[in-house]
């Protein structure tokens, strides 16, 4: 997999390994949903991923070593 949709999904957190064992996702689209908080790691071991859109939440914490 290589591209993630979730948009207007009313999301609140992104936990730690929400991505997990995807080494070839390259692009998450996580736009208008209510994303308040990324964890640490939420993002890691992701080798090729390049872009992560977040437009349109409401982000208040992000958590160090989130990528």
């Amino acid at each position: 997999m290589e591209k993630i949709f979730i948009n207007g999904s009313q999301i609140r957190y992104i936990k730690k390994h929400a991505f997990y064992n995807l080494p070839n996702l390259r692009e998450v689209y996580l736009y208008d949903n209510r994303i308040q908080n990324i964890s640490g790691e939420a993002f890691m071991n992701l080798p090729k991923l390049n872009k992560v859109y977040l437009k349109g939440n409401d982000i208040n914490l992000l958590e160090m070593g989130a990528f």
